[in-house]
């Protein structure tokens, strides 16, 4: 079966594997007892890692030993990276966008489009001195330092005196596992969409579900395995998903969010993502790199050539996404495993930060307040606002700490 385009054909997931017999993947981390799973839409393929970033994960994290009749998992430098999907043997890829409501206009509920390509793949504050910025100052949000994470989180420019639809969580613990104490951080960054109310109950609800099952099955867990981790974030994800979407059946609510989540853990980040917000990290010497996808219409235009990578800034249809929490029952969830070193910045955020702000100004701004997180999640959210902040700005400067930090 398969769903006729204007301009292309979406194939659907039986399609799809019919189609790619031979380029399918198994899923590296499948538990015994439980049958490989496989992306949607073909292989995804890892980000490639500039020079001066790690190639091959710490010993003090084995990944799980895979058996010696399994094709070997993609693996491009220091990221391991796969898509994982719950859906059930009817389910297929996405045929629907889920679209944010315009800055300029009123929000409207969440609407549905066809895609036009087919698919191809799987506080401390800052005082401002400029006078030109001094109106931004009395605006600012109060923001509490976290050691180690800087936090911003603003309404915007163009949407004030409405909800923020973003939700954000950062979270430091330690547990022990194996005679010895392990510190932990989980942080997410939740885009809500479908309206004020709406989108601001979607994202809220991701960061419950999420936290409701990842600290849980983290303490919970019997080996502190790659493979146990990866999947406690999974169903984190899959659980906020029916969460979501139970409760706008219930209610009769159009209602969505995007994700993205890290856990950091024994020198190793844990990401999943879901729709466009992004984590990025940064390493001196390495600049700036983006692990996520974006889950969006520009996007896999981009891919597959259609437009320029700078157009998604300005193309009319840069509001729709194609996967989100909420929309269905199941929700495939993109992942990732990427060592890290003391004094990297991971940066987790929404639209509303990289639609303003570009990757060499981000760039600038890390390395130049790469020891302090929390100055530099302030600097990034007053370039949002200065570049017109068109959109909620949520987000999230984490630098890498010591163990006993």
């Amino acid at each position: 079966a398969q769903t006729i385009l204007a301009s292309g054909w979406l194939p659907s997931t039986s399609h799809t594997e019919k189609a790619r017999q031979d380029e399918r993947v198994p899923d590296p981390f499948h538990a015994p007892g439980r049958p490989p799973v496989y992306p949607t839409a073909g292989p995804m393929q890892a980000p490639s890692m500039p020079q001066g970033y790690p190639t091959h994960a710490p010993h003090s994290m084995a990944l799980p030993q895979r058996p010696a009749n399994a094709p070997q998992a993609q693996v491009n430098g220091s990221v391991l990276a796969q898509a994982r999907s719950f859906a059930p043997a009817s389910g297929g890829a996405p045929s629907m966008l889920l679209t944010r409501p315009t800055v300029e206009a009123p929000q409207p509920a969440r609407q549905f489009a066809q895609p036009t390509m087919p698919l191809v793949r799987a506080r401390t504050t800052v005082p401002i001195g400029d006078p030109a910025t001094s109106a931004l100052q009395a605006d600012w949000p109060a923001i509490a330092p976290v050691s180690g994470t800087g936090v911003a989180w603003d309404v915007g420019l163009t949407r004030k005196g409405r909800p923020n639809e973003d939700s954000v969580l950062t979270l430091r613990g330690t547990c022990n596992f194996a005679e010895r104490l392990l510190p932990f951080e989980l942080h997410i960054i939740a885009d809500g969409m479908g309206g004020h109310a709406h989108g601001r109950l979607a994202s809220h609800l991701a960061i419950k579900g999420m936290l409701e099952t990842v600290i849980p099955g983290l303490v919970g867990s019997q080996a502190l395995e790659s493979e146990q981790i990866v999947d406690v974030l999974i169903d984190g994800v899959h659980w906020a998903n029916q969460v979501i979407y139970q409760y706008g059946k219930e209610h009769n609510a159009d209602m969505g969010t995007t994700i993205t989540a890290v856990l950091l853990l024994d020198e190793l980040a844990y990401i999943v993502n879901v729709g466009d917000s992004r984590t990025y990290m940064y390493r001196l010497n390495a600049g700036l790199h983006q692990i996520t996808r974006d889950h969006s219409l520009v996007a896999r235009l981009v891919e597959t050539g259609a437009i320029a990578p700078d157009d998604i800034y300005t193309h009319p249809e840069r509001n729709k996404v194609y996967r989100g929490l909420g929309d269905k029952t199941d929700v495939t969830v993109d992942w990732f495993i990427l060592p890290v070193q003391v004094g990297d910045l991971l940066l987790l955020c929404s639209d509303g930060l990289w639609e303003m702000v570009r990757n060499p100004h981000i760039t600038e701004i890390l390395a130049t307040y790469a020891s302090a997180p929390a100055l530099a999640s302030n600097a990034l959210l007053r370039a949002a606002l200065q570049a017109g902040g068109k959109d909620n700005v949520s987000l999230l400067v984490v630098r890498v700490q010591p163990p006993n930090a």
